[in-house]
């Protein structure tokens, strides 16, 4: 799982072979997933698990030198396509600063009587 996010991440502006990506199965059957580079201001971070068909996107950050430039973006995508890959039907995050404008952006909807935001997953064949 960690080369096939590292491939991914490679289309992120700013990333180095020594960035830390982390991911890992544990016994509840869950992935957690982590990604942050190896500066002093690291320029995107994002924490993730993955339960069943649903992915719980629980941090994410951008530095704001670094934002409106697409890394959000490449980021995003490349976890969403982590996602697509296992089968992954529902992305859940609860948005908070800038990240209440970012997430619906990326197609994420709101879910009723919740400050939650949901993204269904279309997967080809399916």
């Amino acid at each position: 799982m960690e080369a096939e996010l590292r491939e991914c991440l490679k289309a992120m502006p700013l990333y180095d072979p020594s960035d830390e990506v982390f991911a890992e199965a544990n016994l509840l059957k869950s992935i957690c997933i982590g990604y942050n580079t190896n500066r002093q201001n690291p320029p995107a971070t994002i924490d993730l698990e993955i339960e069943g068909d649903k992915c719980f996107i629980l941090h994410m950050a951008i530095i704001p030198v670094m934002r409106r430039k697409g890394v959000g973006r490449v980021l995003f995508g490349c976890i969403e396509a982590f996602c697509r890959k296992r089968s992954i039907k529902e992305m859940i995050v609860t948005p908070s600063g800038v990240g209440r404008q970012f997430w619906p952006a990326m197609g994420f909807k709101p879910h009723p009587g919740t400050e939650v935001l949901v993204k269904l997953i279309t997967i080809p064949g399916n």
